[in-house]
Parts: C-alpha cells; structure tokens; sequence
C-alpha cells in the first residue's frame, strides 16, 4: 500500500540583506535558489531554503495499531512548478531540522515585508537560529548573512539523503525513511524537514538557478506529500481456478461512488473471459469466479488533472486473493476531499501489460 499524508506546515526563507528577516509562511510556492544583484545579475546576493514538515501522530498511531508496516518505508514528494536556468544536473540535500519553528503569516511580495514567523535569521517571532555552538550532532551553515536553519548532519543510524536531478526529473520524490523513524521511534523531536543545495553549490561560483515547488497553500492537487510504503498484499487462491484466457475483462464490483474521508475498504476484483467457453451447465459462465494472476496491480489517478497519485509499483500496489477472489484494501484519507479519483488495472503476463481503465470513478467526501 502507499499511504500519503499532506504537509503541516512550510515555508522558504531568503538569505538576502533585504529579505533574511522575511517570513513567506503563506507563499503558494516553496523554492530553491541561487540569488544575483537585479541591477547587473553578477554580484552573488544569497541562497534561499525550504522548510516543511508534516504531522505524523496518525502513521505513528496506525503503526502501534497494526494498520502500517513497522517496516514501512518513507518518501517525501514536492512537485516542480517551474524551473529556471538549472544546471543540467544538480544535487538537492534533504535533512532532519533540529530547531522548532513556526509557519508564519507572510509572502514574498509583502511590502512591506512581514516579520512574524520564521526567516533566514529568526525561527519564531523571538528566537534567532542557532549560529554556533551548535548541540551534538547538528550543524548550520550560511555565505552572506548568520542564520539559515540548523539540521542534523544525519539520522541517528549515520544515513543521509539526497536527491539529484537532470534534464528528465523536476520534481523531488526522495526516500528519507530513517529520520521518520527517529522521530517514531522518539530519538528525536519532529521538525520538519529543511531542503538546501550542498554547501559547496550554495558557496561556489557556479550558478544553479531556480527550482520551485508547490507549497501547502497552493490550492491544487500538487500539495507537499509523505508517502508510507509497505506490502500489504496476500495472495491465497485455495479452491479457485485461475484466469488464463487472453482476452479477459476486469472491473471492481463493489466501488461506491462517494467514500468518506477516513473510509478504509475492500475493494473486490473479478476478472473474467471475455468470451467463455460454452457449455450445458444450469448456471452461467459468466458468474464463475477466476482469480487474476499475482502480478496485477493497481493505481489512483486525479479525474479532473489526470495526475497519477498512486502510481502502478510492483510491490507496493499489488491485488491481494483470498478463497472469494482478488481484492485490495484501500484508504481513502490517503487522498483530498471533495474530488473525484478512478481506479485503474494492470496485468502483466506472458510479457506483455494489460490495461484496465472503463471509469472506475468515485469521490471523496468529509
């Protein structure tokens, strides 16, 4: 299963003379840049960071209660909204913040600017960031102006992660699954997460340009999201004969067409000939359940954007068989309210991938 929760809070802050006191809590975009004077684009003026962190008290108490994996693994996922003047391959570090700090009320245009809430030099309306002396284990850097966030310099089992990016990707999709489980596990104090260039990218002469994402405040589908994956999946066949026919169809005979919230169901599959083999039989082809081979899958698309949010993972998406037929479970809180979403199928066999998608749509209420 992939099980998604929505950030908390975020917020990008400025290391420029002019904007290291400004809070941006409310920005609609969340970026990554590299910043030059506007009046010759030559002098190096400062970097900017993210900051963003999410409520996991609901993964951990699904832990404790046996609905997620202890196992588990976790990835945090921005979307791109633009980028400018990238290099054709540049890297993007991801840490643990070790400092709380708060949202804030600001955005960038604000002028003028509004000082409540975090900022490069300040990580709540009264303290600045440590700049030194920094506690065991954690670090903070900065090339113009003091401040900038303070971070661990890995998880507590020594693991750190980046992400790097090219020409094919924009957006992060990025593992961080061991600083989730320092804060599960309580070795440490949830903060968030705080996303830089390596200080040797923020420093040097290069120029990196612009990477933007899209905030919790953006009002779309493409909010900052941390996915839970584990394998849920279960596959016993007892009595039931298997489907081999080539040309089959498949649907999902139980979907609703609105689901609550925080609705968890089982969602039945019945795969079937398209065609059956006729016979004298006083009960119909058509009602005898088959069960669908162990590589079927499945996935969760937007029906209004068309973006995938569940995509097809040969682990993590599988359809489970019991002695009734093929099913998965599926939690509908990992998914916004008031939209509509469709299932789709796939089947790989004999080398080749089926497709299965005839408006299998439904909503998410409150």
């Amino acid at each position: 299963m992939i099980f998604r929760i929505y950030g908390q809070k975020d917020s990008t802050i400025y290391e420029q003379t002019t904007r290291r006191a400004q809070n941006t809590g409310v920005d609609e975009i969340l970026e990554v840049t590299k910043f030059y004077d506007e009046e010759t684009e030559e002098t190096f003026i400062g970097n900017s960071r993210i900051l963003v962190q999410f409520d996991i008290s609901n993964i951990s108490q699904s832990i404790v209660d046996g609905d997620i994996s202890s196992n588990a693994k976790f990835y945090l996922n921005l979307t791109s909204t633009e980028e400018n003047e990238v290099q054709s391959e540049y890297q993007l570090d991801i840490h643990q913040v070790s400092q709380s700090w708060t949202e804030g009320i600001g955005q960038f245009h604000y002028n003028p600017i509004v000082t409540n809430g975090c900022s490069w030099q300040f990580r709540n309306d009264s303290f600045k960031w440590s700049t030194g002396s920094f506690a065991t284990g954690t670090t903070g850097s900065s090339i113009i102006n003091d401040g900038g966030g303070t971070w661990y310099t890995s998880s507590v089992n020594n693991t750190q992660y980046s992400q790097t990016f090219n020409k094919s990707t924009s957006d992060l999709k990025v593992e961080i699954s061991e600083y989730v489980r320092d804060w599960l596990s309580g070795s440490r104090v949830n903060s968030g997460f705080i996303i830089k260039r390596p200080d040797t990218q923020e420093s040097g002469s290069i120029r990196y340009g612009s990477s933007k994402f899209f905030s919790n405040e953006t009002h779309t589908i493409y909010v900052p999201t941390l996915e839970a994956r584990w394998d849920d999946s279960s596959f016993v066949t007892a009595s039931l004969q298997e489907l081999t026919n080539e040309n089959i169809v498949m649907y999902p005979k139980n979907l609703l067409s609105e689901y609550k919230e925080e609705s968890i169901a089982k969602i039945r599959i019945v795969g079937r000939d398209r065609y059956p083999t006729r016979t004298f039989s006083t009960s119909s082809a058509y009602s005898t359940i088959k069960y669908l081979p162990q590589t079927t899958y499945y996935q969760v698309r937007d029906a209004e954007t068309n973006l995938v949010l569940i995509p097809f993972d040969t682990t993590y998406t599988k359809v489970s068989c019991d002695s009734t037929g093929n099913y998965f479970d599926f939690r509908f809180n990992t998914l916004q309210a008031e939209r509509f979403y469709k299932f789709e199928f796939r089947v790989d066999r004999s080398g080749r991938k089926e497709y299965f998608d005839n408006g299998y749509i439904f909503k998410v209420v409150r």
